[in-house]
């Protein structure tokens, strides 16, 4: 193809001419064959760096900074919240042990006896011996043994246990002082069976069941008949025993009717002295001077 432009006028020539060059910029990226990514190092190198910043660099910081003390109400709150989560984790785990059939079997071998022979003694004197026990309970029959549970360090902590050779020995225990209780010391003491062993699902006061407590504590006739060595049932109690009304409150009175006395009367004399007027008597009153008040109005 020839170039035919000079054919043209020269203003049309210029139309045909080559335009100039483009502008070269560089590019913002790398070649695809030069790609690459930067190389992945290990961090143990900084290993160091955080170990001496733990151990120099915090503590500095640390003492730097104002901590406000912690007021007495919110150390109360806290010892509170600790001692209540204690409480918390000390009743889960003694629920635990007592819902274990494995810790009871060792203790039955071990320690228990023949529950139906044994006698619960609670409320005693921390003075009582095995022997003063003994002398009191042997009326009832052979003896077998007598335990008084103690803490650590030796001390009575007020409740025990007394097993008969024979479980009738036992049973008439059970059922001569269960109801007035026993007195010790100069302290009435409770006697009961053993409730743990011989009723189904019992739990003691220690994990929110038992019929222990004091009359104060709350209301109701279990807690009082616990309170006063007796048993749930007024009718089989020696002496008249009430369960307490309401804590701070005075009970009301029973209402009492009224004592009417009948007298018999004849119709005639019934409305006797209604149909009957009485006579009317006028006395005029004196004053100081002598003059009626009749006189005084006359202007007399």
């Amino acid at each position: 193809m020839t170039d035919d432009s000079s054919k043209y006028p020269p203003d049309i020539q210029k139309l045909f001419q080559p335009k100039p060059p483009l502008v070269y910029i560089p590019p913002t990226d790398y070649p695809p064959e030069e790609r690459s990514t930067l190389p992945i190092a290990p961090i143990s190198n900084y290993k160091n760096y955080i170990k001496d910043y733990l151990d120099n660099e915090l503590p500095q910081r640390e003492s730097r900074t104002f901590k406000p003390e912690v007021s007495e109400h919110k150390k109360k709150l806290l010892n509170a919240q600790n001692k209540r989560q204690k409480q918390n984790e000390s009743f889960d785990r003694q629920m635990r042990d007592w819902n274990d059939p494995e810790l009871l079997a060792k203790n039955e071998k071990e320690v228990m006896k023949d529950p139906y022979k044994t006698v619960f003694i609670a409320r005693l004197d921390y003075s009582l011996t095995e022997l003063d026990i003994s002398q009191y309970f042997r009326k009832f029959g052979v003896i077998d043994s007598i335990l008084i549970i103690r803490d650590h360090q030796g001390k009575s902590r007020g409740y025990g246990f007394i097993v008969y050779e024979r479980d009738a020995d036992a049973q008439a225990c059970v059922s001569e002082l269960s109801r007035t209780g026993a007195k010790l010391k100069e302290r009435t003491i409770l006697i009961d069976i053993e409730r743990s062993r011989v009723w189904r699902n019992w739990k003691p006061r220690r994990l929110g069941g038992g019929l222990g407590g004091r009359g104060y504590s709350k209301e109701g006739r279990v807690v009082s008949a616990a309170a006063s060595g007796r048993r749930l049932h007024i009718a089989n109690n020696s002496m008249p025993h009430y369960p307490p009304n309401i804590v701070h409150k005075q009970s009301v009175p029973p209402h009492k009717a009224p004592i009417y006395t009948h007298t018999e009367t004849q119709s005639s004399q019934k409305y006797q002295s209604i149909s009957q007027p009485k006579p009317y008597n006028y006395t005029p009153s004196q004053t100081s001077s002598g003059r009626s008040i009749r006189s005084i109005r006359g202007g007399e």
